[in-house]
């Protein structure tokens, strides 16, 4: 392995607030269960007559025409800072290809990936280039999330190719807009305003559906079991090309529409609420624009469609209404988000996440099997239940998912993936009555014992609400669903016992807990009964205190 060192040079040093998307990123890229995406990878082949030097030079050229890969960080006392920094150099390594090319290139990523960026004094791009036969063969970067998104990758793919082909940068033209100005843009009148609204969204949607997806934890499951499965089917792309053909919704919304069926078939629940990755490139001047602009979308609608044809119809217009409030302070959604979460009790899990990355992949689809296809692969880290990845629908539809198998296990997984894909082929055929999503899909409702009650959009499971209360408080507790649907709380303790901190110990414990929420409504009796599991025993003790904690 040797090295190569070049210059690069870009307009200008300023400094500035951070972007919308930067904040975004920052508020998780440190944190250990979301480090399997705190770093993108772009791997591109070497054309024929290129040499090391000019490939170097070629992503030095990148780095001076796009801020985002020359800025740094600074994130101590007040708000953090980006800092672009006008000229430098890049060290790219050099190395021989040995043995079995994709193993030594996938061994070549782990390195590059193995040692965290220095978001306060490092560039967010490291750089190698494999040779085969010392010629130039595969150029492979490794760009820190703080400085791209998917789209910006692409982006750069584009550029990459353009200027390995041969051509001069000035062909590239000026580049878009950057992030400095995409910061003020966001902080001026008509980008708060923008925020503003997108808050109200999210806050709408968040007081309105149901904010988990209440499963069962296998049994013995305290960490998470992350895996990932790629379903690549030609019978589902078939058929999309035939629903895309009578229909004005796309492609990406018939897979979303299906995704969401088959989840509400089998987990009982007749509304959906999900992240929705939003690339937010619709904008004017962010086409080519390098920084990351992607947020979540929050996407809500009903399922008690009468035809696939019209859930489709609402998917589409869930998902537009969301992308439209999909640009905002990620700091105030936290805090919209915890003061949703407190008042009802459940805690908003961002459980399952549909990600369309297909429009940015150029190269998408290209392996079609002859027949439906499942590989699984075991991963380090998975951020949520399931995040489903859309990565083509021609040719073959190409859908990934990282998924926890503590909520989904293998054989559950197959079963909804086939359930999306025999959906999909059903209404091909002919408009589907949803009635009938049972016996084509093959899935059916999760068994749900009497423990299991719901509570306003909720499904929610008394037992684990008790050992909620219990383990929050330390000692013995009882809960009970009312008629009205009210859930109610009953613990023993003193006078002077504080509702608010035993709620708020309550939400703290609900992370990992998909089928408990916290209750309506603390009761406090003096002692506790014989039996303290049985809410009527409760019944008749005197009351020290009752509130709902808030």
């Amino acid at each position: 392995m040797s090295s190569l060192t070049t210059s690069f040079h870009g307009d200008r040093t300023a400094t500035g607030p951070l972007t919308f998307g930067q904040r975004n990123v920052l508020l998780w890229i440190g944190a250990e269960s979301n480090r399997w995406s705190s770093v993108i990878p772009l791997f591109q082949p070497v054309p024929d007559g290129c040499t090391t030097a000019g490939v170097a030079a070629a992503v030095s050229v990148l780095i001076g025409r796009h801020e985002a890969l020359r800025t740094c960080y600074l994130t101590g006392a007040g708000e953090p800072v980006q800092q672009v920094i006008q000229a430098g150099e890049l060290t790219t390594e050099v190395c021989e290809v040995h043995g079995d090319e994709m193993a030594f290139v996938a061994a070549l990523e782990r390195r590059l990936c193995a040692r965290p960026f220095d978001l306060r004094s490092e560039l967010p791009v490291r750089a190698a280039i494999v040779t085969r036969d010392h010629r130039p063969a595969l150029v492979v970067l490794i760009v820190c999330h703080m400085a791209v998104d998917v789209g910006s990758i692409e982006v750069l793919r584009r550029e990459l190719t353009t200027l390995l082909a041969g051509a001069d940068p000035e062909s590239l033209g000026a580049p878009a807009t950057q992030p400095l100005e995409a910061a003020a843009a966001e902080l001026s009148a008509v980008g708060q305003r923008r925020s503003a609204a997108a808050l109200r969204h999210w806050r709408d949607r968040l007081s309105q559906a149901p904010l988990r997806l209440a499963v069962p934890v296998a049994p013995g499951a305290t960490t998470a079991i992350p895996q990932r499965v790629r379903m690549t089917s030609p019978a589902a792309a078939r058929a999309l090309d035939g629903l895309a053909a009578r229909s004005s919704a796309g492609r990406s919304v018939h897979v979303l529409a299906a995704i969401a069926a088959v989840l509400g078939l089998r987990t009982g629940t007749d509304a959906c609420l999900f992240a929705s990755v939003s690339g937010n490139r619709f904008h004017p001047g962010f086409g080519g624009y390098v920084g990351p602009l992607a947020q979540d979308a929050l996407v809500a609608f009903s399922l008690t469609a009468g035809t696939f044809g019209e859930l489709v119809d609402r998917a589409w217009a869930g998902q537009l209404a969301a992308y439209r409030h999909s640009r905002f302070d990620p700091e105030a959604l936290w805090s919209v988000i915890d003061a949703v979460q407190h008042r009802r009790g459940h805690y908003f899990g961002r459980d399952w996440v549909f990600n369309d990355v297909g429009t940015h992949l150029s190269d998408a689809g290209a392996d079609v099997p002859a027949d439906t296809r499942f590989a699984w692969t075991d991963v380090d880290q998975v951020p949520v239940m399931l995040f489903f990845r859309l990565i083509a629908v021609r040719g073959a539809l190409d859908l990934e998912l990282h998924v926890d198998a503590r909520y989904f296990p293998r054989g559950e997984v197959e079963l909804l993936l086939r359930g999306v894909e025999r959906l999909l082929v059903a209404a091909a055929r002919a408009d589907l009555p949803l009635a009938e999503l049972g016996d084509v899909t093959g899935c059916t409702p999760l068994p749900r014992g009497e423990g299991w009650v719901r509570v306003g959009p909720h499904w929610v499971e008394l037992a684990e609400v008790r050992r909620l209360l219990s383990d929050a408080t330390g000692g013995p507790a009882a809960v009970d669903r009312r008629p009205d649907g009210t859930l109610v709380g009953y613990l023993a303790g003193r006078p002077g016992i504080d509702l608010r901190k035993v709620h708020l110990d309550c939400m703290a414990l609900l992370p990992d807990r998909p089928s408990a929420a916290a209750p309506a409504r603390y009761v406090v009796c003096d002692t506790a009964p014989d039996d303290p599991a049985d809410p009527d025993a409760w019944l008749g003790r005197p009351v020290v205190t009752e509130g709902d904690g808030r």
